[in-house]
């Protein structure tokens, strides 16, 4: 703890790394949060020992808005490709339940924090309209956006009076539709773009590069279970690169990953960030690793999809996936081939 009495990077990252009773949130909400501490430690509104506690309450929405927008959208996106009567229902199922789940957290968190409804309702929505518009993107900003929008609402939630404003940024303004109209509202987040002038708006930008970095290394976990949905990812993208390159896949990674590093690294205020953050993420995935897939075990069975999904969700993490994909579940749900 400083002088001015706020819970520094490392107190923060300390805490919640070792402290595993307190539920998981993803990785990448401990480098946003991080992050600001570190950028903008005046102006961050969450302080002291009531950091984790907000910053948990947001995680619970943002990984069921993750799961929503992931697993259920893809359902949704299976079902105009057509499904086989033993998918029917069970896929049905798992949609309804993903969003389901985010309503009731979403419901949760407005009736404690009235004045972030609007912030966190809008960029959820966004978040989804995104991820139904996925094959109308070109995949790297996809997967950029994909990251920023969860940060929007992050950093919201964590400053009286707004730091997006002050970069810039119409937030959270009117739902998205179109991806033109999600690019437009996120463009601070698309990094293809030549940098802001807005100072603010360019320390933001340095912070999202490090959260990048960052689903680089998620994507090396996760790439299966991505390709299962039709997601784009940094892995999938990299195998592709790789048959046409000849390119190491993990080589192609490391590039994604120094891409990112580079352009927070122009900023000197997260240079700290760079190793920081990935050590920290790394150390977190190896305790999540530990926890996450329990006593599962394979089955073809899509009946106990409905089942293992509600009893996964009571676990609160951010490994739903996995833990369906060790199931086989979430593959025969998915799959494509066709039977009468």
């Amino acid at each position: 703890m400083n002088i001015e009495g706020r819970m520094d990077f490392l107190d923060f990252i300390g805490n919640k790394v070792c402290d595993l009773s307190m539920p998981q949130m993803p990785r990448y909400t401990i480098g946003i949060y991080g992050g600001l501490l570190t950028t903008f430690p005046r102006e961050t509104t969450l302080e002291g020992v009531h950091a984790p506690k907000m910053i948990d309450e947001i995680a619970t929405v943002t990984i069921a808005a993750n799961e929503a927008a992931d697993i259920g959208v893809s359902a949704e996106l299976r079902f105009k490709e057509g499904v086989n009567q033993s998918q029917f229902v069970p896929l049905a199922q798992l949609r309804n339940q993903m969003f389901a789940v985010l309503e009731d957290r979403l419901d949760i968190f407005c009736n404690r924090h009235p004045e972030m409804k609007d912030s966190i309702r809008v960029g959820i929505s966004d978040f989804l309209s995104l991820s139904r518009n996925r094959g109308a993107m070109d995949p790297i900003r996809f997967l950029e956006l994909d990251s920023g929008i969860i940060e929007a609402i992050f950093i919201q939630g964590a400053y009286t009076e707004s730091l997006l404003k002050k970069a810039g940024m119409d937030f959270p303004g009117e739902i998205c539709e179109t991806t033109d109209e999600l690019l437009e509202k996120y463009s601070i987040f698309d990094l293809s773009r030549e940098e802001p002038r807005n100072v603010i708006a360019n320390d933001l930008r340095a912070l999202h590069a490090c959260q990048m970095a960052m689903k680089v290394d998620d994507d090396l976990d996760g790439g299966r279970f991505d390709a299962i949905m039709s997601l784009p990812s940094f892995y999938l993208l990299a195998q592709e690169s790789s048959r046409d390159s000849g390119k190491e896949v993990d080589e192609i990674m490391e590039d994604y990953k120094d891409h990112y590093l580079e352009i927070a690294g122009c900023n000197p205020a997260i240079r700290i960030l760079d190793k920081g953050a990935v050590c920290v993420h790394k150390l977190s995935a190896r305790v999540k690793n530990t926890m996450s897939l329990g006593d599962i075990e394979p089955s073809d069975d899509l009946w106990q999809l409905s089942g293992l999904v509600r009893r996964l969700f009571k676990k609160r993490n951010s490994k739903l996936r996995h833990q369906l994909g060790k199931s086989q579940l979430l593959e025969e749900a998915f799959r494509t081939r066709m039977t009468l």
